[in-house]
């Protein structure tokens, strides 16, 4: 499977404003900066490990790794 840094970021950013959390709070749950967040949304970031980004796409509100972004 082939990923779309740029997609993810969308989705990622339409999860994020959609939960209701800003960047600051998302980087803080997943244990990431907020540059990266940034970065990512933005459409600015070349590349990023999957660990990172599983972090990212499966932080709930609560701080439970529960894929609560993409419900």
């Amino acid at each position: 499977m082939i990923l779309n840094l740029k997609t993810a970021g969308s989705q990622i950013k339409q999860a994020r404003l959609k939960a209701g959390i800003s960047q600051a709070e998302l980087a803080r749950l997943a244990e990431v900066s907020r540059a990266t967040i940034n970065a990512l949304e933005n459409n600015a970031i070349k590349e990023i490990g999957v660990n990172r980004l599983n972090r990212i796409v499966s932080v709930s509100k609560d701080g439970q790794y529960a894929g609560a972004l993409w419900a």
